[in-house]
Formats: structure tokens, C-alpha cells, sequence
């Protein structure tokens, strides 16, 4: 007796396997790293700089670490570094790579603190030391002469 004939029945479609498994597992896993490993170097490298509001909360510790150097020491620092460690345990940034400038006035008692704003690479934010406030404006650097 014969076995009869089956025909094979070819299906159409996409046959996940073990091995394809493992396939798109891996591509999905190296996606995901992918957009990781961009948002961790967006925050990294700061696109974005700070804002008033940031900026200025960062210079808080700074002026104030400021004004006691002033009273333990009759003037200002020359640089912001003589703050280290005494006064402050580091210097803060007014964002990740937006480091303050600092100017100390000559032959007044008085300094400039400034932070870029933002992206614009001629917006600064200058906290004068004399007026107690911060100002913005699209200057490079406002610096004790061009106040």
C-alpha cells in the first residue's frame, strides 16, 4: 500500500525562529543605547545655555562667598579661585560649561560677575557688586570701565 503524497504547503509570512529573535532583540537593545548615548551627550555638552533665572541662582553662593571675603579681608579677590576651599567647596557655573566671568573694579569697591545667556554669544547678565542687581544686555562683557 502506498502512502499518499503530501503536497507541502509553502506559508507566506515571516517565520520568527530563535535566532531571528536574538537578531531583532539586539537591534532594538543598540536603538536604545543609540538614543541613550544622545540625550546623555546633549546634556553633556549643554547646548542650551543658562537663563536669567539659573544664572543667577548659581552667582547667589558666589556673591555671597564674595561679601565674606570682603569683611575677613577688607577687599575683594582678584580671582574667583582665592574663593577655593575657604569659602566655597567649588566654584558653580551658571550652566555646564558656562563658567561666571568676574571682574574686580580698580580703584573702587566694587566687582562685575557675569554669565553668558543662553545661546547668543553677545547676551551676558552682570551682577554689579555696588548696585546689589544683576543686568542683562547684549554686551560681550560689561566690565567695571564700560559701566
Amino acid at each position: 500500500m502506498k502512502k499518499p503524497i503530501k503536497k507541502s504547503i509553502k506559508k507566506k509570512g515571516y517565520i520568527l525562529t530563535p535566532r531571528r529573535i536574538l537578531l531583532w532583540t539586539g537591534l532594538i537593545m543598540a536603538a536604545i543605547l543609540v538614543v541613550l548615548a544622545a540625550l546623555v551627550a546633549y546634556n553633556y555638552f549643554a547646548l542650551d545655555g543658562p537663563t536669567m533665572a539659573q544664572g543667577s541662582n548659581a552667582g547667589k553662593t558666589i556673591i555671597t562667598a564674595l561679601e565674606k571675603y570682603k569683611t575677613d579681608r577688607s577687599a575683594y579677590p582678584d580671582a574667583l579661585n582665592a574663593l577655593v576651599p575657604a569659602y566655597l567647596a567649588s566654584l558653580p557655573a551658571a550652566a555646564p560649561r558656562y563658567p561666571f566671568n568676574y571682574e574686580v573694579c580698580p580703584g573702587a569697591n566694587d566687582y562685575r560677575l557675569s554669565f553668558k545667556l543662553g545661546q547668543d554669544p553677545v547676551n551676558y547678565c552682570t551682577y554689579s557688586g555696588s548696585t546689589k542687581s544683576w543686568a542683562c544686555s547684549n554686551a560681550i562683557f560689561e566690565s567695571c570701565t564700560t559701566q
